[in-house]
Order: structure tokens, then sequence, then C-alpha cells
């Protein structure tokens, strides 16, 4: 705890966490063990270290902590009364924390099923992320021949563009495995089915 933090009345002061605004420093941490800060935070009030503080601006009455807005959030709860909810501890249990990773790969996999949505991966919807993510991850990795691709592009007018390729390929309903390869090809024009051919040998 710096120096300020432990000569000064904080009581009021906004309390910053992971750069995100969490509370205030509650008028009960003058009643609590000068180790310890009370918190307003999420209309809860909660127990924390005094250690976490890395800055005290008295200026703008605010405090810096060290730790993160989630465990901020998830600290033990400061009952005025009974005192604790729950033991202090700088290793805070926080359930907070994984219901935010869990938000986190919900997220993941929403992009996950866009992504493979927009490629019309076959069967995504009976696929697990997991799943999905191997295809994806396939597909980045291997290649439609020239003749897949070939069948999806009759309807072209050459000299033509990559996103017309690529519009053309959506219209035809071309497999994942084409659009992705269209997709790797560089961004230029193409002259005839021969440079689009050439272009897809080239790819790695």
């Amino acid at each position: 705890m710096s120096k300020d933090a432990s000569t000064t009345d904080l009581t009021g002061f906004e309390v910053e966490a992971g750069g995100e605004t969490v509370g205030r420093i509650h008028n009960a941490t003058n009643e609590v063990d000068v180790s310890f800060i009370v918190v307003d935070a999420a209309l809860q009030r909660v127990l924390l270290p005094a250690g976490f503080i890395s800055d005290v601006d008295a200026r703008r009455r605010k405090v810096t902590l060290s730790c993160t807005a989630a465990e901020v959030r998830g600290a033990p709860r400061f009952d005025e009364q009974h005192g604790l909810a729950a033991p202090p501890s700088t290793e805070l249990v926080d359930d907070q924390v994984a219901e935010e990773e869990a938000e986190s790969d919900d997220a993941t996999k929403d992009e996950v099923y866009a992504e493979a949505g927009r490629l019309d991966v076959r069967g995504r919807s009976t696929m697990t992320k997991d799943e999905l993510s191997d295809e994806l991850d396939r597909l980045q990795t291997e290649k439609a021949s020239p003749i897949q691709v070939q069948a999806f592009l009759d309807g072209l007018r050459y000299p033509t563009d990559k996103g017309a390729l690529l519009k053309e390929a959506e219209a035809s309903r071309a497999t994942a495995e084409v659009r992705a390869t269209l997709e790797r090809l560089p961004d230029r024009n193409f002259e005839d089915p021969t440079d689009i051919s050439r272009a897809i040998g080239e790819l790695p």
C-alpha cells in the first residue's frame, strides 16, 4: 500500500481496477483493520486487501487498484453487522471471473459459427465449437483444386476481381473449400480462368 493510502481518508474516493471504474471507498473502511478497504461495488460492499492499492490521486479523489474489476466484484462481501461474509484473501475466489470467462467463450463460439455460416460449412448446425474450429483451421491450410473452383464460376465475365469471384461463389452455393480458397487469393484482377488457376496453384 502506498504511503498516501495509509495517511489519507479515502472515504468517497472513486475506485478504478483494470481501467474500469468499479465503485467508491465506503466509510466503513475507517472501521476495519487498516490492512483492508471496503468498496461499494456493483450494489454490494466488498472487502479488499489494502495492499491492492497501487495509486492514490488525492486531487482527483481516485484510488487505483492492481487487481481487475472482476476480482473486485467477486471479493468477499462486507456485512456491517457481522463483518465478513467470508475470510478475506489476496487470492480472491472469483465467481464473476468464471462467469466473464464463460461469456467470453460464448462470444468466441458465436464468432466461430458466424464464420462457418459465411463459408457455408456443411453440417455446421450439428458440430460443436471445437469441431467447427478444427474445420475452419483445415480450410485455412488446405485448398480446393482449380477444377473444383471453376465449377462454381461459370457465370463470370473477365477480366474480373477477387470481390466478384467471392460473390459468384456465394451465388453459386460453392462449397466451403472453394470459398475459403478464393478468400486466400491475392486481391487483384484476374484476366481469365487460367489466371485464377495459376493463382490457386501458387497458394501455400
